[in-house]
C-alpha cells in the first residue's frame, strides 16, 4: 500500500480582512464549520496534490482547534484558501495551521490520509516591521479593509509619519484607557491628520496631552472625518486652539461625537477653547454631537461646544448638538460658541438649558443670525431637528447617541 502525499506552499504572510464565510475563490470552495465567524483572518497560498482535490484546514491557538474548514480544490494551479481567524489585531500571535488531505474516491486502498502542520505568526499589515509598537495587524487602510485600533499604542501609531498623512481609514475595537499616560495629539499645525477614523461608539478616556499648538485627541485636522466617537476625561493644556476631540478642524466633518467630564485650557495668546473642537473652519461640518460637564479656559474665546468657528469666505456648518454643564473662562464665553466669525450661517439646532447663565455665543462679526436655541429641558419635544429614531435616543433622563457602546 502506497503512504497518501501531498505537495503545499504554507506561506502564511498575507494576512486581510475577510471575505465572507465560505466565500468562493476561483477554484476553491472553503465550508467553515461549526457556524465559526470573523471579520478578518488569513489567506493561506496552497497547491494541492495532484491525487485528490478534498481537505481539511485546522488553525489551533492551543490544543483545540480555533477554526476548521472542508476545503476543496478543482485546479491544479497554486490557490488561495481564506479562513476567517480571531487572532489579536492590537499584536502579534503564534498559530498552527494543519492541512489534512483526504482519499479521492476510487483511490481508497491505494492511499491514505497524510497530515502537515506549520507554524506562524501574524505580522503587521500596515507596512510596518515586526515590532513596530502600535503597527497595524488588521486591515489595510481602504475604507472597505480599515486599519483595527485595539491598543492605545496602536491610537498612538496613526500619528507617526508612516499613517499620518496617508489619507487612511481606521476602526477602534474596543474602549481606550490613557490613565497614567502622557502622550501627544494626533496631528498639529504643521502635519495634519487626513484620515478617517471610526470610533464604532467607543470611548478614549483619561487622555492627558502634552502642550501643542493644536491640541486634541486630533491635534489638526484637514479633509478628515472624525465619527462615533467619545472622549472621557481628557485634560487638553494650553497651546492655540483646543478640544477634546480636536484642536483645529479644517473642511472635516465630526459626527456622532461626545465628550464628557473633559478639561481645556488654552491660555496662550489668542487661544481657543471648546467643548467639542477648538477652532473649526473652512467649510467643516459637526453633526448629532454632544458635550456634557466641559470646564474650558481660555485667553481669548471659551465655550462650552465650539471655541471658535468660521472664516472669511468659508461658512461652517454645526447642528443637532448640545451642551449640558459648562464652566467656562476667557474674554469671550459662549454656552455653544466663543466666537461666530463667518459671512453667513445659522445655529438653531445648538441647545443648552434655559439655566445657562452664559449667552449661547461670546462675540461675532455679523449682524443676525442664529447660534443656538436656549430650551426648558433636553428632550425630544425641544430639540428640533434632533432624529430619534435613526440617531438619537432618550436614556438616563438625556439625549445619548445610539451608536455608544456600553461602559461594562
Amino acid at each position: 500500500m502506497k503512504r497518501y502525499a501531498f505537495s503545499c506552499c504554507l506561506l502564511l504572510a498575507s494576512l486581510f480582512l475577510a471575505l465572507p464565510c465560505a466565500a468562493a475563490r476561483d477554484g476553491v470552495t472553503v465550508a467553515v464549520q461549526g457556524g465559526y465567524q470573523c471579520e478578518y483572518g488569513v489567506d493561506i497560498p496552497f497547491t494541492r496534490s495532484a491525487r485528490t482535490s478534498d481537505y481539511t484546514f485546522a488553525i489551533y491557538a492551543g490544543n483545540t482547534p480555533e477554526v476548521q474548514a472542508n476545503v476543496t480544490v478543482t485546479t491544479d494551479s497554486p490557490v488561495v484558501v481564506h479562513l476567517p481567524l480571531r487572532y489579536d489585531p492590537a499584536g502579534p500571535s503564534t498559530h498552527t495551521l494543519q492541512v489534512t488531505a483526504h482519499v479521492a474516491a476510487g483511490r481508497q486502498g491505494l492511499d491514505r490520509e497524510a497530515a502537515l502542520s506549520r507554524t506562524f505568526t501574524t505580522a503587521p499589515t500596515c507596512g510596518c516591521p515586526a515590532g513596530t509598537a502600535g503597527a497595524f495587524y488588521v486591515g489595510d487602510g481602504s475604507e472597505g479593509a480599515p486599519f483595527l485600533v485595539a491598543s492605545t499604542d496602536q491610537l498612538q501609531h496613526i500619528g507617526s509619519t508612516a499613517h499620518l498623512q496617508k489619507k487612511s481609514s481606521f476602526l477602534q475595537t474596543g474602549h481606550l484607557d490613557f490613565e497614567g499616560q502622557t502622550v501627544e495629539s494626533i496631528g498639529s499645525l504643521n502635519s495634519h491628520f487626513l484620515g478617517h477614523y471610526n470610533g464604532n461608539g467607543y470611548t478614549v478616556s483619561n487622555l492627558n496631552l502634552q502642550n501643542a499648538d493644536a491640541n486634541g485627541l486630533f491635534g489638526y485636522l484637514q479633509e478628515a472625518t472624525i465619527e462615533n466617537l467619545g472622549v472621557v476625561g481628557a485634560t487638553v493644556p494650553s497651546g492655540g486652539a483646543g478640544g477634546p476631540i480636536a484642536g483645529v478642524a479644517e473642511n472635516s466633518t465630526i459626527r456622532r461625537c461626545w465628550t464628557k467630564g473633559c478639561t481645556v485650557s488654552q491660555t496662550t495668546f489668542g487661544g481657543h477653547a471648546g467643548g467639542l473642537v477648538g477652532l473649526l473652519y473652512s467649510s467643516s461640518v459637526v453633526q448629532d454631537c454632544y458635550v456634557q460637564n466641559i470646564t474650558a479656559t481660555a485667553d481669548t474665546d471659551a465655550a462650552g461646544l465650539l471655541g471658535m468657528t468660521g472664516e472669511v469666505g468659508a461658512a461652517v456648518s454645526a447642528s443637532n448638538c448640545y451642551v449640558d454643564g459648562m464652566t467656562l473662562s476667557g474674554m469671550s464665553c459662549g454656552a455653544t460658541i466663543g466666537c461666530w466669525f463667518a459671512p453667513s450661517g445659522s445655529y438653531p439646532t445648538l441647545y443648552c438649558l434655559d439655566s445657562v447663565s452664559y449667552p449661547l455665543y461670546g462675540r461675532n462679526n455679523q449682524t443676525s443670525g442664529v447660534t443656538g436655541t436656549k430650551v426648558p429641558a433636553l428632550t425630544p419635544s425641544y430639540l428640533s431637528g434632533f432624529d430619534f429614531t435613526g440617531v438619537w435616543e432618550m436614556k438616563d433622563g438625556l439625549p445619548r447617541l445610539q451608536v455608544e457602546q456600553p461602559l461594562s
